[in-house]
């Protein structure tokens, strides 16, 4: 097994760059592929999704199965194990709890008078609608349902709905139906990838259209939210996982290991690193990750190698100031800080979707209930972007009023910008307003 290892001093500027963008740039090369599915969907509704769901999910339904019944999720009840069902209710109920704090430092409804006359502020709501995809396939992912529906239920989101790719005999996975209506969301419909995130956007005969898409739709999903981009909101882009781990030297070893691979099985579009300046650590890590991926059942081996082989590395700094550097550089969506000195290197990470802090604060434990929502901006866009946090599911509108005289008193400097830029109209608007009212 061939596992990448760079020294960063050594690295030129266009080898950093391909670490910087890890896997984002492949997105754009699906784009062609999936014009055709988008119109389909757009012209063809839910015949569209029905022949897609044959094709691409092997499951056969009619369009008025697209909808979850009642039925579904009553089976979901009765046959999920009761310990799933615990499992979701102890995990969703901290991110709610998470979410909740975040609720409550939102501010409130505010004013203020600008100047004599004039009061200018800002009011928060909802986003209008919103539409939640669950990826599925191979896999069921119950944690990203609540991980999403939740903050859109403490945001108080009017309509809220679910896309998950439907299972060969058009069910859903009654784990995800269970964490959807524990949640409080009973609006779930079947359909995957690029054919999903185009009936949210577009709406059909039964999906109803959403002002705002989230989840982690794959790699087609985030292409066809990039075509749609001009219809439907779709947030920071999440659609990969990744992670990165930053050593001091000092940290426990075999917990490195079973962190690393962690992100490792979630697909072969996934990304890891190492980043350390301890050579002991380095050569252990080379020597000993090739086994530790190997005790993984199929496909999940398979996906830890080729991630290693292509998205991933251990990268090797001259120091531990470098290795601070060089994952601000990288901006990981999930940073975990390891070794003696954990606090202290967080304290000094200001690009990280998320920063894991010491030996117990494993990422897969944030993955699944510590309360922290697992939607990370991936693939270098934490320099610029947050974690999915509360205000993915609430807006801003500014309000102001302006009084007679307030209005009269900046008129002046507003008519010569008006001149200046060239608007007629926004110069008259000022100059022969009526000032009788």
């Amino acid at each position: 097994m061939h596992i990448n290892h760079f020294i960063w001093d050594e690295l030129d500027g266009a080898a950093r760059n391909r670490l910087r963008m890890r896997i984002r740039g492949d997105v754009f090369s699906i784009i062609e592929r999936i014009q055709p599915i988008i119109g389909d969907v757009r012209f063809n509704g839910d015949a569209g999704l029905v022949a897609y769901a044959l094709k691409h999910n092997e499951a056969e339904i009619t369009a008025d199965q697209i909808q979850v019944s009642e039925d579904e999720f009553a089976y979901a009840r009765d046959a999920l194990p009761n310990d799933v069902k615990e499992a979701i209710h102890a995990c969703a109920k901290n991110v709610k709890k998470f979410h909740e704090e975040q609720f409550r430092r939102i501010e409130q409804e505010w004013d203020v008078e600008i100047q004599s006359g004039m009061n200018v502020g800002e009011r928060v709501t909802p986003v209008s609608s919103i539409g939640i995809y669950v990826p599925g396939g191979v896999h069921a992912y119950p944690s990203n349902v609540y991980m999403m529906c939740m903050p859109a239920i403490v945001a108080k989101v009017p309509e809220i709905i679910i896309v998950t790719p439907p299972l060969p005999d058009g069910s859903v996975d009654p784990a995800v139906l269970y964490a959807a209506e524990f949640c409080g969301v009973k609006k779930v419909y079947k359909a995957s990838g690029a054919q999903a995130i185009a009936a949210m956007a577009y709406g059909t005969p039964t999906v109803p259209k959403v002002a705002k898409i989230l989840g982690e739709a794959g790699p087609f999903g985030s292409a066809a939210k990039m075509v749609l981009s001009h219809l439907v909101e779709s947030g920071v882009m999440t659609e990969f996982s990744e992670v990165a781990i930053l050593s001091d030297g000092s940290a426990d070893l075999q917990n490195l290991l079973l962190d690393m691979i962690c992100e490792l099985e979630h697909g072969a579009d996934s990304a890891g690193f190492l980043i350390t300046h301890d050579a002991h650590t380095v050569d252990f890590i080379r020597e000993h990750l090739p086994a530790c991926i190997d005790t993984l059942p199929m496909p999940q081996r398979e996906y830890a190698h080729q991630v290693m082989e292509k998205h991933g590395a251990i990268m090797q700094t001259s120091s531990l100031d470098q290795s601070i550097e060089v994952c601000n550089e990288i901006a990981p969506g999930r940073l975990l800080v390891r070794g003696k000195q954990a606090k202290k290197v967080a304290a000094q990470i200001v690009n990280a979707g998320e920063v894991l802090v010491g030996e117990y604060t494993s990422s897969a434990l944030s993955g699944y209930g510590i309360g922290l929502n697992h939607g990370l901006p991936t693939g270098g866009l934490a320099h610029s972007s947050s974690t999915t946090t509360i205000w993915d599911f609430l807006k801003r509108t500014h309000v102001a009023e302006v009084s007679k005289s307030a209005c009269e008193s900046l008129t002046q400097s507003a008519s010569v910008l008006a001149k200046y830029e060239g608007f007629t109209a926004h110069l008259n608007a000022l100059t022969k307003r009526s000032r009788s009212v």
